[in-house]
C-alpha cells in the first residue's frame, strides 16, 4: 500500500510541475502578444506620420520620428526573441531548422534528421517518462516513438513499410 501512495505522490508532483510550466509559458506568451501589439501601434504611428508629412508636402519632417519608432520596433522584436528563448528553456526544447521543437536532450530531430551541434549536459535536463508507445531503432537499438521516421539518437532513417502491397491499386 505504501508503494501505491508513493506513486500517487510522484504523479501529483509531476502534475503540479506540468501545471506550473503551463502557467509560465502562458504568461510568457501573453508578454509576446503585448509586445506584438506595441509593434503594431508603432507601425500605425509611422504610417500616420508619413501620411501627414506627405499631405504637408514635407516628407523629410517625418524622418526623425520614423528613426525613433523603428529603433523601438527593433528593440521589441529582440525582446520577443528573448521571451521565445525563455519559453524553450521552460519547456526544455530547442528549435530545429524544419520548424519543429525538439526535446533539449536529443541529438537529432526525429522529423528531418537534423543533427544538433554541442549538447545539453545531462544534469540540465529533467527526463520525463515517455507517454507514447516506443519501438527500437533498427540501426542503434535506441527507443523512439512509434511512427517517427528518423531516430533521435543516431539520426538514421527508420524502415518505412510500403504504403500499398504490390499489385493492389487504390
Amino acid at each position: 500500500m505504501k508503494g501505491f501512495f508513493d506513486r500517487m505522490k510522484e504523479g501529483a508532483a509531476e502534475a503540479a510541475k506540468y501545471a506550473q510550466q503551463t502557467v509560465e509559458v502562458t504568461r510568457l506568451r501573453a508578454q509576446i502578444s503585448s509586445k506584438e501589439k506595441e509593434i503594431d501601434r508603432y507601425f500605425g504611428a509611422i504610417g500616420e506620420r508619413v501620411f501627414q508629412a506627405y499631405m504637408d508636402g514635407n516628407l523629410a519632417e517625418s524622418e526623425p520620428f520614423i528613426g525613433e519608432a523603428s529603433a523601438q520596433i527593433l528593440r521589441l522584436r529582440q525582446e520577443i526573441v528573448d521571451v521565445e528563448n525563455r519559453i524553450q528553456e521552460v519547456r526544455q526544447t530547442k528549435p530545429c531548422v524544419c520548424g519543429r521543437e525538439v526535446p533539449a536532450d536529443k541529438k537529432f530531430c526525429p522529423d528531418c534528421g537534423h543533427r544538433f551541434e554541442g549538447g545539453v549536459k545531462p544534469e540540465e535536463v529533467v527526463v520525463e517518462p515517455e507517454e507514447t508507445p516506443a519501438e527500437a531503432c533498427p540501426a542503434c537499438g535506441a527507443q523512439r516513438p512509434v511512427g517517427i521516421d528518423t531516430c533521435p539518437a543516431c539520426g538514421r532513417p527508420g524502415e518505412k513499410p510500403d504504403s500499398l502491397p504490390p499489385g493492389n491499386p487504390e
